[in-house]
């Protein structure tokens, strides 16, 4: 019983800790993003000053703009592209599963999961306490895929 609250502890401690992350990702992407609409601003108003000094540039603005917007948006997809890619192993998606008093069930669902041809993710079961023997087929998961 004391394995299981430390393991929920940990758990719950591990969830929390997900939970800062990705809130930090999200402001950090937030304030990327408003950098990179500031950088177009920048760059499309360059463009208006460079072409406006003489009238037969002032024509050439609306297309220099646009071919200029086209440019920056390929590089954004472009860098998008490049970050899915690099990835650092770690699993992309986390499967939670809370557990009580399953142990009917319990090994379908696992199997189910393992059986996915997409590999790159993680299973998280969290067991609550359970009084029959799902604590017990959990341990025998767990040191099968480690």
């Amino acid at each position: 019983m004391l394995d299981q609250n430390i393991e929920n502890t940990s758990i719950t401690s591990a969830l929390i800790e997900n939970k800062r992350l990705k809130h930090e990702i999200s402001v950090i992407e937030e304030k990327t993003k408003l950098k990179m609409e500031k950088h177009l601003k920048y760059r499309l108003g360059n463009i208006i000053v460079q072409n406006s000094k003489r009238l037969i540039n002032f024509f050439k603005i609306p297309y220099l703009l646009i071919r200029e917007y086209k440019k920056y948006k390929y590089e954004q997809e472009h860098k998008r592209k490049l970050k899915t890619i690099q990835y650092d192993g770690s699993p992309i998606i986390s499967v939670i599963i809370a557990a009580y008093n399953c142990e009917k069930y319990i090994k379908q669902c696992i199997d189910s999961l393992l059986k996915q041809s997409f590999k790159n993710f993680e299973i998280i079961v969290v067991d609550d306490g359970s009084t029959d023997s799902t604590y017990n087929i959990l341990k025998e998961y767990s040191k099968k895929n480690k």
